[in-house]
C-alpha cells in the first residue's frame, strides 16, 4: 500500500521523491472527500483527519521496525488514508462504468460445480456471471452454499460437486437475476433497482463489459 501511495504521489507531482514531497498534491485529492476534514471534525473520536493520518503513515514509513502491533497500526492507518483518497478520486464519478470491474471472470454452464466453487473461493468472488440461453444470470455464493450443504450425506455433496452447472440448475441450484445496466447509466438510477443484487454492465449486443456490486459503490 505504501509503494502504491508513493507511485500515486510521483504521478501527481511528476517527480520521484518521498511522502513528504507528495503530501500537498495527495491532500488536494483527499480534500474532495468529506472524510478528509468534515467528518473527523464531527466525530473526532471515531475518524482521524487526513493531515494526521498522513503524518502517522509517513512517520511509520521511515521507521525500520514494522512488526506486531506496530505493523497492525500502520496497516490500519494506511487503509484509512487510502479510503479517503479513493473517496476523493471517485467523488465526481457518477456513471456505473466508473466503478465496475472490467473483463470479469465468468462461469460456463458446462463447467463442473467444483471448478466454479474453487474460483469463487480463490478470488473471494460473491458472484460469477453466466450466460444461459443468451440471458445473463449470476451464480451467488449464498445460493451455491445452500445447495451444496442441504444434503443428507457426504456422498451426495460429492456428487453435486462433480456435476455441471447446467445439471445443477436442473437439480435445484437457483441462479440470481442481476441488474442489467449500460456504461453511461447513472449510479443512483442503477442502485434504485438493485435490491442488493449484482450489477452487470453490457453493451447493446448484450456482451458483458463489467460487473459491480453495492459494496463497490459504498
Amino acid at each position: 500500500m505504501l509503494l502504491a501511495l508513493e507511485r500515486v504521489g510521483a504521478l501527481l507531482t511528476n517527480r520521484i521523491g518521498d511522502l513528504g514531497r507528495y503530501k500537498k498534491r495527495l491532500k488536494e485529492v483527499g480534500a474532495h472527500s468529506p472524510l478528509a476534514q468534515q467528518v473527523p471534525k464531527k466525530h473526532p473520536a471515531l475518524h482521524i483527519p487526513f493531515d494526521k493520518l498522513y503524518e502517522l503513515v509517513s512517520d511509520a514509513r521511515n521507521e525500520a521496525m514494522h512488526q506486531g502491533v506496530y505493523a497492525r497500526h500502520l496497516a490500519r492507518h494506511a487503509i484509512e488514508l487510502f479510503l479517503i483518497l479513493e473517496d476523493g478520486l471517485m467523488n465526481r464519478s457518477n456513471c456505473i462504468s466508473d466503478y465496475m470491474v472490467t473483463s470479469p471472470v465468468i462461469a460456463e454452464s458446462w463447467q463442473p460445480v467444483s471448478l466454479i466453487r474453487q474460483r469463487m473461493l480463490a478470488d473471494s468472488f460473491s458472484f460469477l456471471p453466466v450466460q444461459i440461453a443468451r440471458e445473463w444470470k449470476v451464480v451467488a455464493d449464498y445460493k451455491l452454499a445452500k445447495w451444496l450443504r442441504t444434503v443428507s450425506n457426504d456422498g451426495e455433496r460429492k456428487d453435486r460437486l462433480n456435476i455441471t452447472l447446467d445439471a445443477a440448475r436442473n437439480m435445484g441450484l437457483e441462479l440470481v437475476d442481476p441488474v442489467i445496466a449500460e456504461n453511461e447509466d447513472m449510479v443512483s438510477n442503477v442502485l434504485a433497482k438493485c435490491d442488493g443484487r449484482p450489477i452487470l454492465v453490457v453493451d447493446r449486443d448484450r456482451r458483458l463489459l463489467g460487473i459491480a456490486t453495492p459494496y463497490d459503490l459504498l
